[in-house]
């Protein structure tokens, strides 16, 4: 219900920049003193393949707000709307994420696009986006391009790829090496239980876990 409700905030809220930009005044923030401040909405997909993992792939909607210092750097504060369920915190990797903060890095700033690129965390409670190694804790770095449209208003499309904590990582080795164990006690005349001796990074970093978002932004 709340991934549908944000489909229409999206939509009520770039109806109403377009009907508001015609009679805004310029913005406030004086041109090249490279400083801006954007509050937005917008729709994408999260994808999480990896097997077992917490946070299922779909539609996701969000809010967010974006800083921006220097011209070149910035940084991002995301809100998930998505309900309480694609959060929980059990023993696979923890991919999906109620915040995430992001430092962005502008690579081509100019007044017709900026291109930039970014990472940062993830967490289930605002209060662990400072702590990379939380219970809930994912990771995302990618990069994305932001186009403003009139003074008020500003469209941005990011792709960033998203890694599991630390945390859940462990977890989900301890998970497999239990079951592992479990399989052989069960069969002790079967295999000899295959236990890790390393982090198969391959499982946890992939293209294929990221999240793809388009918002709309009004400029203050």
């Amino acid at each position: 219900m709340l991934v549908r409700a944000g489909v229409f905030a999206v939509v009520g809220f770039v109806a109403g920049l377009g009907t508001q930009a015609s009679l805004a005044p310029p913005a406030s923030a004086a041109a090249g003193d490279g400083w801006g401040l954007g509050i937005g909405t917008g729709l994408g997909v999260h994808s999480s393949s990896s097997p077992n993992n917490a946070g299922d792939s779909g539609v996701i909607a969000d809010l967010n707000v974006r800083a921006r210092f220097l011209w070149i750097l910035g940084l991002d504060l995301r809100f998930n709307l998505q309900d309480d369920a694609a959060f929980t915190i059990d023993d696979a990797a923890q991919y999906a994420a109620r915040y995430r903060t992001s430092l962005l890095l502008y690579v081509v700033p100019t007044p017709v696009a900026s291109v930039y690129i970014g990472g940062g965390i993830g967490a289930i409670e605002g209060s662990d986006l400072l702590d990379p190694r939380a219970e809930g804790a994912s990771y995302q770095a990618g990069r994305g391009i932001e186009v403003p449209v009139t003074p008020r208003l500003a469209l941005d499309a990011s792709f960033m790829m998203i890694l599991p904590g630390e945390k859940s990582v462990e977890r989900d080795l301890d998970r497999r090496v239990d079951l592992e164990l479990a399989a052989y006690r069960a069969s002790p005349t079967g295999n000899a239980p295959s236990v890790p001796t390393s982090v198969p990074t391959g499982d946890y970093v992939s293209a294929k876990n990221f999240e793809l978002m388009l918002r709309a932004m009004m400029i203050f």
